[in-house]
């Protein structure tokens, strides 16, 4: 059997998927000696027979290898570069673009390919390592911010941080993938471990932007609430995620009421208020609520809503409110045209989770699109008046180069889960054992 499997293994150009096909044939091989064998035949008949029912190694080796190799997946590396320059396209059209954000929106593209091309399976060995590293390096940037100054840079303005400090926090959702992925199998005390991982990005978050602190709760807690799912955990499923889901649901909640009575200023409980009931304050802290609501009745289907006043009014209030600026200059089919389009790219991302060749990959791939999910949700909510007025970090549509490189790394994870799809099976992410580690180089 060694003779045969190093042949075929010797057709296989992709170093990373040789541990896995020699497992693959190994335990195809020993399944098939082993009904031989309940056939009659001794070990050694029923072992050689099973080899030679197996053909030629050579021809076996050179159609697996046309498999199991490093693919890019033009579709959706192409479908990213055009959401990348449709996002210019409307930034432009709703409220102009620099030179500055093409600079950054290339770079970005830049970033995104060279992600592809790694191998994110090192998060299966290194992630806490790369955990503690930008936990370091957030805890460095935070100091130098409650101190007012950074390498001659000011990074706190009367108590607000840069904004770019929140998307950075993001980065933590692929390292929290190789977290979780390395609490498998685990008990009640790795889920707590995984829980209490949670708390250094969302201390970050929370101290830069409220609304990054609840994109990244919601992402990290999916994620724990996927992997008992999928039974990473050695917990009764059917009492683990209910439980997990009643919390995930009810902890927010407590935390909300807790703020306003508590934890809240004052000028924070008048924005509340505001937005809960406009016309309790129709010139005051509730103008704007009832400005948006009339922009929003002023709306055409196609076409500009022209006037001026309140319509005109939107132009001034950033790029956050992109999408309404949109409506406003061009009508409803504009603006519901860019929804669809992040609809598809957010669907097409859980499908590539779905398809994706072994557990770290498809935890990977949630944690993106739970991003992607929540970010675009509470954006389109923020300016359709659904949600109150904060600040998002739309995909494709945030401005900035923070966001640009943030959103592109993690598409660079999606297309690099793609790309290893056929390679990083769950057979090559396993520990190899004895018997096949002479296949390994």
């Amino acid at each position: 059997m060694d003779e045969f499997i190093s042949a075929l293994i010797e057709q296989i150009r992709c170093k990373k998927a040789r541990a896995g096909i020699a497992r693959e044939i190994t335990d195809h091989i020993e399944d098939a000696a082993h009904a031989l064998e309940q056939e009659g035949m001794t070990h050694e008949q029923a072992l050689a027979s099973a080899v030679q029912s197996m053909g030629d190694p050579v021809s076996i080796g050179v159609e697996l290898d046309r498999i199991h190799r490093p693919r890019m997946d033009w579709r959706t590396f192409i479908m990213i570069v055009i959401l990348n320059l449709g996002g210019l396209m409307v930034q432009y059209a709703a409220t102009g673009i620099s030179g500055m954000q093409c600079l950054y929106t290339m770079i970005g593209l830049a970033v995104m390919i060279g992600i592809c091309y790694l191998d994110y399976s090192f998060l299966a060995r290194y992630a806490r390592a790369c955990y503690w590293i930008m936990t370091a390096a957030f805890l460095f940037v935070y100091w130098g911010a409650q101190s007012g100054v950074l390498d001659g840079m000011s990074l706190w303005v009367n108590g607000s941080s840069l904004r770019g400090f929140a998307i950075l926090t993001m980065l933590y959702i692929p390292v929290y993938a190789g977290i979780l992925y390395t609490c498998r199998g685990s008990r009640m005390k790795g889920l707590l471990r995984a829980i209490a991982y949670m708390i250094p990005p969302l201390f970050f978050s929370l101290h830069s932007s409220i609304s990054s602190s609840m994109c990244i709760w919601i992402v990290f807690y999916g994620m724990i609430l996927y992997a008992l799912w999928k039974g990473w955990f050695r917990l009764e499923r059917k009492i683990a995620v209910p439980v997990c889901a009643f919390a995930a649901f009810i902890l927010p909640i407590l935390s909300a009421v807790f703020f306003y009575f508590f934890g809240a200023a004052d000028y924070q409980k008048v924005r509340i208020i505001a937005f809960l009931n406009p016309q309790s304050d129709s010139q005051g802290s509730g103008y704007f609520y009832n400005i948006l609501r009339t922009v929003l009745s002023e709306c055409r289907w196609l076409g500009s809503s022209g006037g001026e006043g309140p319509v005109q009014s939107f132009f001034a209030f950033g790029r956050e409110w992109m999408i309404l600026q949109l409506v406003i200059s061009y009508g409803w089919i504009c603006g519901l045209a860019v929804i669809a389009a992040l609809a598809t790219f957010i669907i097409k991302v859980f499908g590539i989770t779905a398809k994706a060749g072994n557990q770290l990959g498809r935890m990977i791939g949630f944690g993106c699109g739970m991003l992607l999910l929540t970010e675009s949700v509470l954006g389109i909510g923020m300016n359709l008046g659904v949600f109150p007025s904060t600040t998002v970090c739309m995909p494709f549509l945030a401005y900035g180069f923070c966001n640009s490189v943030v959103y592109a790394v993690l598409c660079g994870f999606i297309l690099s889960i793609c790309r290893y799809r056929n390679v990083l099976t769950e057979h090559n992410m396993l520990r190899s054992p004895e018997k096949i580690a002479i296949y390994k180089n």
